[in-house]
């Protein structure tokens, strides 16, 4: 049902039938939010494992963080290279995002968007799709960061689909971090900075 509601609502947009303009944002933003409980509540295991990393293994969580922040920055600016290369500025979010920073103000902006939105996404996207079992860890880590890309493209044309490599290429060092430690606090902690970061910088423009 978790999966079928964010699938529902933020990938298809199947609310939009019925609401329009600011109402939709409102729905999506409510259900986000009960998204991001549901989802820590669900997944709590899987927390509660990557904060006894933490407690056991300090340093080397600390070590993997840094990696995983560093390795974040370089594969997206690689990855950013044709956009630029083509002479075109990559889409980067949905246009309602800063519509829905402007409704809800800077504070519940950072709650929603930089704390239930990453902890939604990494529930889906790592906790939920890479998993041990028949699948490979490997083709596990590309089929969820495809996914979490194509969640991210705004329409179908060349300068779309270029413009969600670096959501890609974020998602496969993430991935590729879970995978190997077992620890979603870990690209977690780095998707609440990258998303709170992004809104303080939206609330400004």
């Amino acid at each position: 049902m978790f999966l079928a509601l964010y699938v529902f609502v933020f990938i298809f947009r199947v609310p939009r039938v019925i609401f329009q303009g600011e109402t939709f944002i409102w729905v999506q933003i409510s259900i986000y939010g009960l998204l991001g409980v549901s989802g820590a509540f669900l997944f709590r295991h899987t927390f509660s494992m990557g904060f006894q990393n933490w407690r056991t293994a300090p340093l080397k969580s600390i070590l993997w963080l840094l990696g995983t922040y560093v390795g974040s920055i370089l594969v997206i600016q690689i990855a950013s290279l044709p956009a630029y290369m083509m002479g075109v500025e990559a889409p980067q979010n949905d246009p309602n995002v800063l519509l829905a920073i402007q409704m809800l103000g800077i504070p519940f902006s950072i709650l929603i968007l930089g704390l239930a939105g990453p902890v939604v996404e990494e529930v889906i996207y790592r906790g939920f799709l890479i998993a041990k079992g028949k699948i490979p860890l490997w083709v596990c880590v590309i089929l969820s960061s495809s996914l979490f890309a194509l969640a991210h493209l705004h329409g179908l044309s060349l300068v779309d689909f270029v413009g969600i490599l670096p959501h890609f290429a974020a998602a496969l060092v993430y991935g590729i971090v879970y995978a190997s430690t077992g620890n979603i606090t870990l690209p977690l902690i780095i998707h609440i900075m990258n998303n709170t970061v992004a809104v303080i910088l939206l609330a400004r423009i």
